[in-house]
């Protein structure tokens, strides 16, 4: 058997799909939770589970002990657009945390999954690539101004010999989204409860084929190196009609000034702190739309094998694994 990974996020929708890559690949696996984490759709993963809590570092530990590598697939995600400084602060710390775990069992060799929101955003035209990065302030949102901050800091334990790894995933979709995370478009485009789009042009890329580039990177990615993990260059209308259609639902026809929804957001995010409750649309998932853009795989292609399905087969294999479990109930 190959050595054991560390794959922290194990139960999310990224990790866990990697966990299953990781299997097939012969490697062992040990990989971290949360106590409030589900575990009904990872019960069958032949892993050694370890609670853990990045914000303890405490907890950190025993977990990297006798591991060869980790896929840190529980990088922060601030869900609040508007707390940019504690956002900043807790990605940056729960990273030193692992880092500072990896270090103290001699764990060197880490991939980070980081997000191609690190890329900026795009302009009308471009192609981005790796050599493109965010500027800290061009957005203003606590998601972007994290990724960034966080990603910043993998430079400095780079400079210290340690080898790590990253990858810049765009728009995720597929079987698995447990949560769900991005895939939560697709159920509310579904049960019609997306009334109008916002965004142009994106990039999707299936869950499985971002799991099998993650593992090439851990075995053959070059230290210090970002690879765009992409998918199909589309627009925000097509992906949204193409869900629509292989669902039999109308898909949304209005569309607004992307200053007039990203306002509307942001209102109703302020309002929401003092409210409290679940909005309708966060002030992170409108930017993501709004400041996303077609991306250049090339460099992941070569050095890692990459490779992306066609976008009809995840939109497919997403409604199916939503509707078998219940999420598209009305």
């Amino acid at each position: 058997m190959k050595p054991k990974i560390l794959v922290l996020g194990g139960t999310g929708f990224v990790g866990a799909e990697t966990i299953r890559r990781l299997l097939e690949r012969g490697y062992g696996v040990r990989a971290t939770r949360r106590a409030t984490s589900p575990m009904w759709h990872v019960e069958s993963l032949d892993v050694e589970w370890v609670e853990l809590d990045l914000d303890q570092s405490d907890s950190l530990v025993g977990a990297f002990k006798g591991c060869a590598g980790v896929i840190h697939a529980a990088g922060f995600h601030p869900t609040d657009g508007l707390a940019i400084a504690q956002a900043r602060s807790t990605g940056v710390r729960q990273m030193r945390h692992v880092l500072d775990a990896c270090a103290g069992q001699g764990v060197r060799r880490v991939v980070f999954v980081s997000s191609a929101v690190t890329l900026g955003s795009a302009q009308q035209n471009d192609l981005r690539d790796e050599t493109d990065f965010y500027a800290p302030g061009e957005v203003d949102d606590a998601l972007f101004e994290a990724k960034y901050s966080i990603e910043s800091e993998l430079y400095r334990y780079i400079s210290q010999d340690f080898e790590i790894v990253i990858a810049l995933p765009s728009q995720i979709y597929g079987p698995g989204d447990v949560k769900p995370g991005s895939g939560q478009f697709i159920v509310r485009l579904v049960r019609g409860h997306v009334p109008l789009l916002v965004g142009e042009r994106i990039n999707v890329v299936d869950v499985r084929d971002v799991a099998s580039s993650l593992v090439a990177a851990l075995e053959r990615g070059r230290s210090g190196r970002r690879y765009i993990l992409g998918g199909v260059n589309t627009d925000a209308e097509t992906f949204a009609n193409m869900v629509c259609e292989q669902a039999a639902v109308a898909a949304p026809k209005i569309r607004l000034p992307n200053a007039v929804v990203r306002g509307g957001a942001r209102g109703l995010e302020m309002l929401g702190q003092h409210l409290g409750g679940r909005l309708p649309a966060r002030l992170v998932d409108i930017d993501v739309a709004i400041h996303g853009g077609h991306l250049d795989c090339a460099r992941a292609e070569g050095e890692l094998g990459h490779s992306s399905r066609a976008l009809s087969a995840t939109i497919e294999d997403s409604l199916a694994w939503f509707s078998r479990f219940g999420y598209l109930n009305t």
